[in-house]
């Protein structure tokens, strides 16, 4: 782990170990430095707390809104990692019923495709097949090529 006090000088600590650095000011750089040690302390204690989450979900191998998903959420924000809201996350991913039908119908045109195909149209009718395997399992908004 690192340590944000090691991370900690002041200017005339830099000028004593470093010299004069070119375009660069010793106290605009321990400026920066005092920064950094702030971030790592916040993202220490953030990754703490999802290890203390994960801790939980593995120890009762359970998974609780309230004891576990809400406080990941809040973790997560505390540094500025804001996720996807409920109806962008539903939009993109969808429902594991929703994902499973649309992969059953992928299913049902690739039969329907298999029983009809002739030998001269199997590139053509392989491209097909391959399109809608990538639309059946990729999510609903993710570019595909």
């Amino acid at each position: 782990m690192i340590e944000p006090a090691a991370l900690i000088v002041s200017a005339d600590e830099i000028d004593d170990r470093m010299g004069p650095i070119p375009g660069r000011s010793s106290d605009r750089i321990a400026r920066e430095l005092r920064a950094a040690a702030k971030l790592v302390t916040e993202l220490q204690s953030a990754l703490e707390k999802i290890n203390q989450i994960r801790n939980s979900i593995i120890g009762t191998q359970t998974l609780n809104w309230s004891e576990h998903v809400y406080p990941l959420v809040a973790a997560l924000a505390d540094v500025g990692i804001e996720g996807m809201s409920y109806p962008e996350g539903r939009k993109y991913y969808g429902t594991l019923v929703e994902r499973a039908v649309k992969a059953e119908d992928a299913l049902g045109e690739i039969k329907k495709i298999a029983l009809t195909v002739k030998p001269d149209d199997v590139p053509s009718q392989l491209a097909h097949i391959i399109r809608l395997c990538i639309d059946a399992v990729a999510p609903a908004t993710e570019v595909r090529n």
